[in-house]
């Protein structure tokens, strides 16, 4: 689980897109998306929200979860709930 305490940056964003699909977090861009993870296919972008959800404990609304289409839209999801990253 990640530390609450500090602003949640595209580094916690990396390094959640790697413990849910497998790859280095040092791949991850704002603009990862679907096309450029092999794992990210329906049933992984399920596990991605619910990994989010228990991670920094919200609750996302179903429009958000379709709103998440690469790292950087989840950046901005959890920012909008006030997640917070590593201290």
């Amino acid at each position: 689980m990640m530390a609450r305490g500090g602003d949640i940056g595209l580094a916690d964003v990396a390094a959640l897109f790697a413990d849910v699909f497998g790859i280095p977090a040092e791949t991850v861009e704002s603009a990862t998306s679907a096309d450029d993870v092999g794992t990210w296919d329906s049933m992984g972008h399920l596990v991605l929200i619910q990994t989010i959800e228990e991670r920094f404990r919200i609750t996302l609304e179903m429009n958000e979860m379709f709103e998440i289409v690469d790292a950087g839209s989840a950046l901005t999801v959890l920012q909008r709930h006030g997640a917070s990253g590593h201290a």
